[in-house]
């Protein structure tokens, strides 16, 4: 597929923010303070209420991820846009951040298959993360957080959920009424309550790679 010519919008960590600097475990991870802005056209800047640790920050504390520091942690975030440069949103709006770094112009974006594009990464990896007090990102990324959700519950959800949604739906092709065997009961992946299968993404089974 072609891929995009486009200009990103840049993510950004502002405020205080959790930042790893050194591959010395969690003590090369430390707290520093950055420049707060304004969110440029077509980006949210996200007052974050919560965030969450995924093993990936783990691995990056301790250098395994062969990140150039410094890099603000954290993949998983919700927060109340502060200031939004799109007109879908607006201060005020409780949300949560898809942690997908992408282009959202390629042929792969426009078929949500997000994880096929040429410049895809993950937030907290490939840019910086949401651990901070001031989070601006591409509005594409802002969803609505459910009212059903807590702070801290929308905020682990995110990258560990869209793994299991997408082993389940895009490569298994699971359908509703079909029995699946969840192998381990710990993992956040093996815990998720189960619900009657629909449609929701629009990436609906273009591939089984």
């Amino acid at each position: 597929m072609t891929p995009s010519t486009g200009a990103e919008i840049a993510v950004l960590s502002q405020g205080r923010a959790a930042v790893y600097e050194e591959p010395l475990g969690p003590a090369g991870v430390r707290v520093r303070e950055r420049p707060k802005t304004e969110p440029v056209p077509g980006a949210v800047a996200i007052a974050i209420r919560a965030a969450s640790i995924n093993h990936l920050d783990l691995f990056l504390a301790h250098g395994a991820q062969r990140v150039t520091p410094p890099r603000v942690i954290g993949a998983d975030g919700a927060g109340v846009v502060h200031a939004s440069g799109d007109p879908a949103w607006q201060a005020g709006d409780e949300v949560v951040v898809y942690p997908v770094v992408c282009c959202w112009e390629c042929e792969w974006c426009r078929a949500g298959q997000n994880v096929r594009c040429a410049r895809f990464g993950v937030v907290g990896e490939h840019s910086d993360g949401t651990a901070c007090e001031l989070f601006h990102i591409d509005a594409r990324n802002v969803f609505r957080k459910p009212k059903s959700l807590s702070w801290t519950e929308a905020a682990a959800f995110p990258l560990t959920f869209l793994t299991a949604w997408r082993m389940l739906t895009t490569r298994g092709r699971l359908q509703a009424g079909e029995k699946v065997l969840v192998v381990g009961a710990a993992p956040r992946r093996a815990c998720v309550r189960d619900e009657p299968l629909r449609d929701q993404t629009p990436e609906r089974h273009r591939d089984r790679r």
